[in-house]
């Protein structure tokens, strides 16, 4: 896999910089590894990575392929596991069951990833058709279409 660079963002609340520092127990985290706390544009970033580790939620992969870039996850809940699961059905990433979420199994999802062009390609794939949908004409004319037609919506 050779050199890589990552970005770590962490919440504070949850695990911090100084938890993870504890965790390691001495171990250096190298120069190409940057931990933060702070925000993220996610959609900046995701598109200058080449793969990202995630949870599932359904911004973090619609922000992963939406920027060509696929994802190996985990999920921790069942709208995570559905958004992997799409994402794998698609070819464009690889979801980890939580029991055998460990840095072995992340490290060669990340490494299949990386080293077979068929995810990134899938991944391109979901960018193309989601910077070409109309999105959000469409979703106008269903809420008016709703609105328009009460679909029994009407406040008693």
């Amino acid at each position: 896999m050779g050199n890589f660079n990552a970005v770590v963002a962490l919440a504070p609340s949850r695990c911090s910089i100084a938890d993870v520092h504890k965790c390691l127990d001495g171990v250096v985290i190298p120069e190409s590894v940057f931990l933060t706390e702070e925000f993220l544009p996610a959609n900046a970033i995701a598109s200058l990575v080449d793969v990202v580790i995630g949870h599932g939620g359904q911004g973090t992969v619609q922000t992963a392929l939406g920027s060509g870039t696929p994802i190996v996850g985990v999920a921790m809940q069942w709208e995570q596991q559905f958004n992997l699961d799409n994402a794998v059905k698609q070819g464009a990433g690889i979801r980890i069951p939580k029991r055998k979420w460990n840095a072995n199994s992340i490290l060669a999802s990340v490494r299949k990833v990386l080293t077979t062009e068929s995810y990134k390609h899938a991944a391109i794939c979901i960018q193309k058709q989601v910077s070409q949908a109309e999105s959000a004409k469409q979703a106008a004319k269903l809420i008016l279409n709703v609105t328009r037609e009460g679909h029994g919506l009407v406040a008693k």
